[in-house]
């Protein structure tokens, strides 16, 4: 059970404690599951950087660059790399409070799977007959989008009584409501191509921007799964006040080592310069002392027997 409570090494006052994850190790999942999503990056960038010429990024959708040269093997690595990054942020995610309940975790776990179905069964050719790898690869990519975009609104909801998630409830609700709305168009220009047979699917049949939609689409789905990874990595910082604290003991440590180099000696007369009249004050009090009479033994004696 996730309770609320403090812990070292967070720069916020209260954060989600299961026992099992220590700053260190969300620090280091979060870091894993950021390198993945750069290198799918790094490989979508690379085949558009590559095959620019080899198809057309507006019309023709990512799954397509399969049958592209060089694409058999790209593809399937991007989609995998994203896939297991965004699975590895499962346990941390809930360990922090941002995954309440169940229907959260099996969200995000279907985005991240259906990424893998996409890579292990590629999508068919536009005009070619549907098989089932194709008929997989559709609906496992329909469900992830899908299931990222409903998890980003409901997490920005739940985020905004979470403590250390208030900060990115907006930008969460923003990121998946912006994506909600690029799965709608993107159903919406597939459908000449997918379901044709669908009443008002020739209405769409010039619409064509789907691969477009799809980039654009997956680059907002990585910027909020890059936004959660941000808030992680931004948690797990040591926090400015201990730094504070711990620099003033540092700094009084080493005051008392050098104070202990230089020890006060003891038994040293340490001449003291005085004013002309405060000297003079000092030496009438003391010819006074010494020019006063000592008291008699007879008187001492008689107010002792009184």
């Amino acid at each position: 059970m996730v309770q609320e409570s403090t812990i070292v090494g967070m720069r916020d006052t209260t954060v989600a404690d299961t026992d099992h994850w220590p700053a260190s190790a969300v620090r280091a999942v979060a870091a894993l599951s950021l390198l993945g999503i750069l290198l799918s990056a790094a490989a979508f960038t690379a085949m558009h950087i590559g095959f620019g010429d080899r198809f057309d990024s507006v019309s023709q959708t990512l799954s397509e660059l399969v049958y592209v040269d060089g694409g058999a093997s790209l593809i399937p690595l991007s989609m995998v790399t994203l896939g297991f990054g965004s699975l590895v942020l499962l346990p941390v995610l809930r360990g922090t409070g941002a995954l309440d309940g169940r229907v959260l975790p099996v969200l995000i776990g279907l985005w991240g799977v259906g990424l893998v179905l996409c890579a292990f069964f590629p999508a068919d050719l536009p005009n070619a007959a549907l098989t089932f790898s194709g008929w997989t690869h559709r609906l496992s990519a329909c469900i992830a989008f899908l299931s990222l975009a409903l998890a980003g609104l409901v997490m920005s909801q739940r985020f905004l009584d979470r403590t250390i998630w208030r900060p990115v409830a907006i930008g969460t609700r923003v990121l998946a409501g912006l994506t909600l709305v690029q799965f709608i168009v993107f159903l919406l220009a597939s459908m000449p191509i997918v379901t044709p047979q669908l009443w008002g699917a020739e209405l769409f049949a010039d619409f064509l921007v789907r691969g477009f939609v799809e980039r654009t689409m997956l680059g907002t789905q990585v910027a909020m799964l890059v936004l959660w990874i941000g808030r992680l990595l931004y948690l797990t910082q040591p926090r400015r006040a201990q730094a504070t604290v711990g620099g003033a003991a540092a700094g009084a440590e080493t005051i008392t080592a050098a104070a202990s180099e230089f020890p006060v000696k003891e038994d040293v007369d340490i001449p003291v310069v005085l004013d002309v009249a405060t000297q003079a004050e000092i030496d009438e009090k003391e010819l006074e002392t010494v020019a006063a009479p000592a008291p008699s033994p007879a008187v001492t004696s008689a107010g002792s027997g009184a």
